[in-house]
């Protein structure tokens, strides 16, 4: 008996508990009369609440007309550097790997040459024949004016002397581009290979060398680039070039990583037509904090924001659908029991991050509109 008895009492907790959660789940449905549209929408009370549902009205927003453009993170050329050697010679102590941090005026590597010995030879040369030469060009001067000597032999003597003087200078100069210190080739200390300086600081990029390798004079040895000052170089056609001024926004975002879109400024317009491609470079600078997470040569795609006008609007959030067919939920009916949309279609004019404005405001004017969490479109 008593098995029976809690067999009976189980039944009843359990039909007790079912009914419960029917009657809870009855609280939750909007009771959708049978005549109704398609185009109406019933939602309960408490599933509004419950999904965090909002009912808004448009407010007055600015859009900015805009120019599509692409472009390229860029810098200007003097925080670029191409290192190229004077004189052709072999590479010699390069320990350098690319985008490591240089400062002005490190060692970047050696290069070694017999050329470099056979120009600190002859500069010798030169220089210890210019006491013999001078001292010779005035011993003459001084007979030509007491009409000791012809003038042939003064002017033979002043050209030999001037010319030693000329060779001279011209050789201490391509010491001094080589950082070869003329003071120690006068004193007999010859040195077979020179030094190679970093003219900016900056990050090392394309190196096209290895040790031991042969650099001829128009070879790049690589490349150094400062990122202090990265700029975008954008490429406007002509029929967008009356539109554009200094000091408008500009928002890129690059393919590489994703679509967060970042902000710049136009700061200067180009005057040079590209006349095969009809287009102008406009150069933008990037706020401060965006610096260090991009390098020179990324791809970006960009829009300049030019005229702006304030338009009613509605948050992105709240519209639906795609492929230029959306529509919005409008508020048709409110009880206690019920909460009834219509589905209203709708073009778009303008939109930004956040909001969209309509062609046809008066579809939303004084109306309230239905607002659904992680909504986008």
């Amino acid at each position: 008996m008593n098995i029976v008895r809690n067999f009976y009492i189980m039944c009843l907790i359990i039909l007790s508990s079912c009914g419960g959660e029917t009657e809870e789940k009855k609280e939750n449905i909007a009771v959708r009369p049978e005549n109704t549209s398609e185009n109406e929408r019933w939602i309960a009370p408490s599933t509004f609440e419950e999904e965090g549902m909002e009912l808004i009205s448009p407010e007055e927003q600015e859009f900015f007309q805009t120019i599509q453009t692409t472009g390229m993170i860029d810098v200007p050329p003097e925080n670029k550097a191409y290192l190229n050697a004077f004189i052709g010679g072999y590479v010699k102590g390069l320990h350098l790997l690319e985008g490591e941090a240089v400062a002005k005026g490190d060692l970047l590597l050696r290069l070694e040459n017999t050329e470099y010995i056979e120009i600190q030879q002859s500069y010798l040369e030169t220089v210890e024949q210019l006491s013999y030469l001078k001292s010779d060009f005035e011993r003459q001067e001084t007979m030509y004016d007491e009409n000791i000597t012809s003038q042939k032999s003064y002017l033979k003597a002043e050209s030999e002397y001037k010319t030693a003087v000329a060779k001279a200078k011209g050789l201490r100069e391509k010491l001094q581009m080589l950082h070869i210190s003329p003071g120690q080739v006068e004193n007999g200390n010859f040195t077979s290979s020179i030094p190679v300086y970093a003219p900016i600081g900056g990050n090392i990029s394309n190196i096209s060398v290895a040790e031991g390798m042969y650099v001829s004079p128009t070879q790049t040895v690589l490349e150094i680039v400062n990122s202090e000052e990265l700029h975008l170089e954008l490429n406007i056609f002509e029929k967008d070039l009356l539109k554009l001024k200094e000091g408008q926004q500009v928002q890129f975002s690059l393919t590489e990583v994703g679509n967060n879109v970042l902000a710049a400024e136009v700061r200067h317009i180009g005057r040079a037509l590209d006349r095969e491609n009809r287009t102008v470079k406009v150069h933008a600078h990037l706020k401060e904090p965006l610096k260090q997470n991009l390098a020179v040569g990324m791809f970006v795609q960009a829009v300049i924001l030019t005229d702006a006008e304030h338009l009613p609007a509605i948050p992105n959030a709240a519209i639906q659908g795609a492929e230029n067919n959306f529509f919005i939920w409008i508020l048709k009916e409110r009880t206690s029991d019920h909460i009834v949309f219509e589905r209203v279609p709708i073009e778009l004019q303008a939109k930004n991050q956040e909001y969209s404005a309509i062609m046809d405001p008066q579809k939303i004017q004084g109306k309230s509109i239905l607002l659904e969490k992680q909504r986008s479109f």
